[in-house]
C-alpha cells in the first residue's frame, strides 16, 4: 500500500465501504428474492469493509508476492473486524445486525468459517486488483480535489451516522414506551 494522505485515506475508506454495501446488497438480495438493503446506516455504504479493506492492505502489502500469505492475512483481519463489530453493536444497541449462529464452524455468530473464506477472497481481490485501481484514479485527483471531495465525504458520513444513532434512540425509546404501557396494563388486569 502506498503512502497516503489523509484526503486519499478517506477517499479509499469510502470506496471500499460503498463496494461492499454494493456486494451486501447483491448477496443479501438474490437470497431473499427481493431488493435488501443492508448495514446500519442509510447511505450506500458499510464502513466496516472500508476498514477491513484498509487494514488488509496494510497488512497484506509486505506479502504481496505471495497470495496465500495475503489470502490468511485477509482471513484474520476480517475476521477479527467483523467479531469486534458485531460485539460492539450488540452492546451499544442490543441488537444483531447479523447471526451466523446456523452455520458450521461459528464463533458466537459473529463470525464462521465460510464468511471468512469469502472474505479471504475478497482481500485477495482488494490487493491484486481494487487497491491498484484506486491508486490510478487517486492520481487523475488533483490534492485540492480530493481534499474537497474527502470533506464531503466525511460531512455525509457524519449525517448518516447522527441519523441512524437518532433513529435506533428513537426506537429504543419507543420500545420501552411501549414496554412500560404493556406491563400497566398487565398490572390493571391482574395478570
Amino acid at each position: 500500500m502506498n503512502q497516503y494522505s489523509i484526503s486519499q485515506i478517506i477517499i479509499c475508506l469510502s470506496f471500499f465501504s460503498i463496494m461492499g454495501w454494493v456486494c451486501e446488497v447483491l448477496w443479501c438480495s438474490a437470497g431473499a428474492g427481493k431488493l435488501v438493503n443492508r448495514g446500519f446506516l442509510s447511505g450506500p455504504w458499510c464502513p466496516i469493509y472500508g476498514f477491513g479493506a484498509l487494514f488488509i492492505s496494510a497488512l497484506a502489502a509486505p506479502f504481496a508476492a505471495n497470495p496465500l500469505s495475503v489470502f490468511l492475512i485477509s482471513v484474520t483481519v476480517a475476521c477479527v473486524i467483523e467479531y469486534f463489530t458485531g460485539w460492539l453493536l450488540e452492546t451499544l444497541f442490543q441488537n444483531r445486525w447479523w447471526d451466523y449462529s446456523n452455520k458450521p464452524f461459528n464463533l458466537k455468530g459473529r463470525v464462521c468459517l465460510e464468511n471468512a473464506g469469502i472474505f479471504g477472497g475478497l482481500g485477495l481481490i482488494v490487493t491484486y486488483f481494487l487497491l491498484p485501481l484506486a491508486d490510478r484514479y487517486l492520481g487523475f485527483l488533483y490534492p485540492q480535489t480530493q481534499q474537497i471531495v474527502a470533506f464531503l465525504l466525511v460531512a455525509m458520513f457524519a449525517l448518516d451516522i447522527i441519523d441512524a444513532l437518532t433513529s435506533v434512540a428513537g426506537v429504543r425509546g419507543r420500545v420501552d414506551d411501549l414496554k412500560a404501557a404493556l406491563a400497566e396494563l398487565a398490572l390493571n388486569q391482574g395478570l
